[in-house]
């Protein structure tokens, strides 16, 4: 009798023999499909999180504060309420995260001088060291679990879930916005 992943219900094999399967393989359904998707990408998540914990605590980073400092390298000059939008987060929850990262040199804060109301969000040198830090252990963990599919099977990957990540209306923004 053959095994099949539970995750993605389809045989277990080596990967770097995998090919890509008809959509219909292994599924019942689109739903079947769709749900094991929405598993994977919550595993992938948390798994590259796990392997760039120890780089967040170093920097003395939270996964909130990281992604702070991900949008404001992305782009310098955002206002807190922007920032709030692009994390899907109330500027009460943002403000925080701001503020200790400021506290510790990671970000400052300028007034716009057009208008001294509306603060200004710039990343510091200390805070772009520590996001290059983590990144990496975060790529170097991506790359490890690339590097057991081929070329080809990765690029296939990694164009999937890119279309369907714009098909969902995410921001995908290219590597180099991150360096």
């Amino acid at each position: 009798m053959q095994e099949f992943c539970p995750l993605i219900r389809i045989p277990y094999f080596t990967m770097s023999k995998l090919s890509v399967p008809p959509a219909s393989a292994g599924y019942e359904s689109a739903a079947q499909l769709a749900a094991d998707l929405d598993a994977l990408v919550r595993a992938l998540s948390r798994a590259i999180r796990r392997a760039s914990q120890p780089a967040l605590e170093e920097a003395g980073l939270t996964p909130s504060r990281l992604w702070v400092l991900i949008h404001v390298r992305r782009q310098p000059g955002l206002t807190m309420g922007e920032l709030a939008e692009r994390m899907d987060l109330s500027k009460g929850t943002v403000t925080p995260l701001v503020d200790e990262l400021a506290r510790r040199g990671a970000l400052r804060r300028e007034h716009d001088p057009s208008d001294r109301r509306v603060i200004r969000l710039y990343i510091e040198s200390e805070g772009a060291r520590a996001l290059d830090r983590v990144l990496a252990k975060r790529r170097q963990a991506v790359q490890q679990a690339l590097e057991s599919l081929s070329p080809d099977q990765a690029r296939v990957v990694v164009a999937g879930l890119r279309r369907v990540a714009e098909h969902l209306g995410a921001e995908v923004f290219p590597v180099e916005a991150d360096v």
